[in-house]
């Protein structure tokens, strides 16, 4: 299903400035961050710039002063040689500022969107990834300060964990199997497939979350993909992929860079460009790579920035396989063993795949970004009780006809409790759900899902609720029974064979 969006407004004019700042510096910047930290508003650091670039009487040791701080700030020391690196990136800044066609931000607006060809988002922007800000506090890399895209900005947020299944250009038909199968099961969930639009393993995963109907926005169509880029979008590539480019864009995903438009993809930049497909993601997926690949950045980035990371085994004699065996080796990544391990790898489906396509930059209120407005879904994003409950639909107070407690009294087959009181079935499916949701917490957190690891992860997502070791394995043994959960010397995991997701199988994810 092909989708139509309404053309993306003007900038405001922060994103404006934000986005001349990501020019002047050729990309993301950690001593521009922490100019714009030492000033504190992106239309200000712009103007400081400006009036250096005429006359620099009065305002370096100004300009230095800020610098400082920002970086105090940021909790970044400056030292001789951090402010020299400083003084030779504002000398290179200064020397751009004249590339830019006019400090009217009308007019810069205009040249920076390429006439409104594409959008532009920043921080404060209801389609703003928040996840990317991690890079400011766990990665030695800045955050961008703006992003440039074309297609749905919406895609961006409409899922609040995302997958990235990466991996080699030259991928073999067993990696590109595997990376089309699994996005296609995670955007039949309804999940965020990211990847890096490049041949091999980038476009599988991208065609494979296609293939899912990933477009088809709103409630009853599935998940969406963003490709991310190296340089500007108007050199989106490569060309043989152009096609895959423009499905994206008319089926509710988005091509997304850090890099404004003119910009080449020179090879360090794709380095730094899987940084943002790490920090976006709470999830990567390695399905192919050589111990050399570009994939593996991706995925150390993503250990860095404390995302679950998974890697696919492969035959030990074939150097296209031996990056992804060196990562579980070395115990960076968890290993796949089956296709069939995204309700196990990702976050609960959007029960008929939660459309993304619900904010445009600088329109609607931000808490309303990416919800779909069904009182059915379990997304945070998308559920807003009115009786003041939770998305997940139990009471936060632990009351209410869905207040069956994990690990506690489990209902019997008649609809009553082993302590005689009435519980609901839909007490027992939310019982059921939060229990699965623990077993999964486990596996991220990579520790075993035992009974007393499993009540640590229940205590820590519901601290109001009281849970008991004998409750906890009669529930277990419940989902063994539905064929939810297997059980394997004392440890539980989600069952390999557990049927797909519908809307109403509540022991599915």
């Amino acid at each position: 299903m092909t989708t139509t969006h309404s053309p993306a407004p003007v900038p405001d004019g922060d994103t404006v400035a934000r986005a001349a700042l990501a020019f002047l510096c050729d990309g993301s910047d950690a001593r521009m961050h922490a100019l714009l930290m030492g000033v504190g508003d992106a239309d200000d650091a712009l103007r400081l710039l400006f009036a250096m670039a005429r006359d620099t009487t009065g305002r370096s040791v100004e300009a230095d002063r800020l610098f400082a701080a920002g970086a105090a700030r940021w909790g970044r020391t400056v030292s001789p040689k951090a402010m020299a690196s400083f003084h030779h990136a504002l000398e290179r800044w200064l020397h751009r500022v004249r590339r830019l066609p006019s400090a009217d931000m009308g007019s810069l607006a205009a040249w920076l969107c390429r006439d409104g060809e594409q959008w532009i988002i920043a921080p404060h922007s209801p389609c703003w990834p928040h996840q990317l800000d991690d890079l400011a506090t766990h990665a030695d890399w800045a955050p961008p300060l703006c992003l440039w895209g074309r297609g749905a900005p919406g895609a961006l947020v409409g899922c609040p964990r995302p997958i990235a299944i990466v991996g080699s250009r030259a991928a073999d038909e067993y990696g590109i199997r595997i990376a089309r199968d699994l996005a296609a099961q995670a955007a039949q969930d309804g999940h965020l497939v990211v990847s890096g639009g490049a041949m091999g393993v980038d476009a599988a995963a991208h065609w494979g979350a296609l293939s899912a109907g990933a477009g088809d926005v709103g409630h009853g169509g599935a998940g969406a993909t963003v490709a991310v880029f190296a340089g500007g979008l108007d050199h989106a590539g490569p060309r043989s992929n152009q096609r895959l480019f423009e499905t994206i864009g008319e089926r509710g995903g988005a091509l997304v860079s850090e890099l404004c438009p003119g910009t080449v993809p020179e090879a360090g930049r794709f380095l730094l460009r899987n940084r943002l497909i790490a920090a976006l993601a709470s999830t990567v997926v390695v399905t192919q790579a050589r111990i050399r690949s570009g994939a593996l950045s991706t995925a150390r980035h993503a250990g860095e920035l404390n995302r679950v990371v998974y890697a696919v085994p492969g035959d030990i004699t074939a150097a296209r396989n031996a990056g992804c065996n060196r990562l579980v080796h070395d115990g960076e990544a968890i290993i796949i063993t089956t296709v069939d391990c995204i309700a196990e790898i990702c976050h609960e489906a959007h029960p008929g795949g939660c459309g993304p396509d619900r904010a445009e930059p600088g329109g609607t209120d931000p808490g309303d970004a990416g919800r779909c407005g069904d009182d059915r879904c379990n997304d945070d994003r998308c559920n807003v009780n009115p009786n003041n409950a939770s998305p997940n639909g139990i009471s936060p107070n632990g009351t209410g006809s869905d207040d069956a407690v994990p690990g506690g009294d489990v209902p019997d087959g008649d609809g009553t409790s082993s302590n005689g009181n009435t519980s609901g079935s839909d007490g027992a499916d939310a019982d059921a759900r939060i229990v699965l949701d623990a077993v999964r917490a486990c596996r991220r957190a990579r520790t075993p899902a035992t009974a007393d690891g499993i009540i640590a992860a229940i205590g820590a997502a519901h601290p109001d609720r009281h849970v008991t070791i004998d409750g906890t394995l009669a529930r277990l043994a419940e989902l063994e029974l539905r064929g939810a959960v297997d059980c394997e010397a004392g440890c539980y995991a989600i069952a390999r064979r557990r049927r797909r997701r519908t809307g109403n199988e509540n022991d599915s994810g």
